[in-house]
């Protein structure tokens, strides 16, 4: 008697394939989203739920999904239209092991969204930050807690890290001399790329292993008592308490991310290269610079320092 399929078999599928577990993750979470939406508004149909409930559904139920989500559940285009690719791929898994007819998401097309709007913080908050981490650094009482923040935030800032990224960072991904460093990260899907340290944050990264020197026994550049290394939520919630301290809602670990790049792109660095520093790259290992253009647009303090320039006064 042959094994019977679930969506367990799913995952392990797309790990093999090379995933990173974070991303299975995701994937896990968009369809349980869809089957728990699917099992209230079918509730007769639906009430076994998982792989099921899944070869039950039709696209008109994908279409209510993609209409209603939005109001009945609160969820952005994005994560709608996240939940409709990952929807795609797992019917089309289905299909492909005959337990469903056909791909019921295949011509379901995707909410349109603005792909460029992109958040960063202004050079004024940026000054206003950095201000804010040197003088609680100039507390002795504060010193070791606040160095540890001061280069989260800044090695975010300085490489364009991903949270995730930052967390994975070990001792050995990270080389610091007197007029070079680099940092090995690894991101989506396991995707390792190097990116170089400039003096601003060699200096830090410096001053915070001197600090904790010899008390890094996990290995991680970030290492948490209780797991071993930082997590994510961890690193979100100090950045969270700087935003509400400093009263920068648009504060968070990605718009770090974004100020890096963003302020790449305005000092004339080529997109390629920018493309690579942020890991934004296609299958064959080239820069994929469509990724890469929402950082070429303008923030609304550029917008209006450029019409600033043409004014009279």
């Amino acid at each position: 008697m042959s094994k019977q399929i679930t969506l367990t078999d799913y995952y392990a599928y797309l790990e093999k394939k090379g995933l990173s577990k974070s991303t299975v993750a995701t994937y896990r979470s968009s369809i349980n989203r869809f089957v728990a939406w699917l099992e209230q508004k079918e509730a007769h149909e639906m009430a076994d739920g998982g792989l099921t409930a899944l070869q039950k559904a039709f696209q008109k139920h994908i279409q209510l999904f993609k209409k209603t989500a939005g109001k009945d559940l609160k969820l952005k285009a994005g994560t709608i239209n996240l939940t409709i690719r990952h929807l795609k791929q797992c019917f089309s898994w289905m299909l492909a092991n005959k337990l469903v007819p056909d791909n019921p998401a295949q011509e379901i097309k995707y909410i349109p969204e603005d792909r460029l709007k992109t958040k960063w913080i202004t050079e004024q908050q940026e000054r206003k930050l950095f201000a804010e981490l040197r003088l609680l650094l100039g507390n002795p009482k504060q010193y070791r807690k606040v160095i540890r923040e001061y280069a989260m935030i800044a090695l975010m800032y300085f490489t364009s890290a991903r949270v995730e990224e930052l967390c994975n960072i070990k001792l050995v991904d990270i080389q610091i001399n007197e007029r070079s460093g680099w940092v090995y990260l690894y991101g989506k899907d396991n995707k390792q790329r190097k990116v170089d340290l400039n003096k601003s944050i060699r200096k830090l990264l410096t001053q915070y292993l001197n600090e904790y020197e010899g008390s890094l026994k996990s290995g991680y550049l970030f290492d948490s008592q209780r797991s071993g290394q930082v997590t994510t939520r961890a690193v979100q919630y100090i950045v969270e308490n700087y935003a509400k301290r400093l009263n920068m809602s648009n504060l968070t670990c990605h718009a770090l991310r974004h100020t890096c790049l963003h302020n790449l792109v305005k000092a004339g660095v080529p997109l390629s290269t920018v493309a690579e520093i942020a890991g934004h790259l296609k299958a064959d290992g080239t820069p994929n610079i469509d990724m890469t253009l929402r950082y070429i647009k303008p923030g609304e303090e550029e917008k209006a320092d450029a019409m600033e320039m043409i004014s009279w006064d």
